[in-house]
């Protein structure tokens, strides 16, 4: 079951799945990019295009954090 605003401000893409706490919890959601590979193992050029966006939760409820790979 989801737990949601009463007031129904909350949208729907920040409702997610809380492993920790269990059901579906208002999370805060935000995007950063992360280089998974070493700065010496891509070279200067490529740099900009070693990265990959990362989706980062947070759980309202419980505090827990998380990290999923956007594709």
């Amino acid at each position: 079951m989801a737990v949601k605003d009463p007031t129904g401000d909350v949208p729907d893409w920040r409702i997610r799945a809380c492993p920790d706490c269990g059901g579906e919890r208002e999370h805060e959601v935000t995007v950063r990019f992360r280089t998974e590979a070493t700065r010496e193992a891509v070279q200067p050029k490529n740099e900009m295009f070693a990265r990959q966006p990362y989706r980062l939760l947070k759980c309202y409820y419980c505090g827990a954090s998380r990290s999923e790979q956007v594709v």
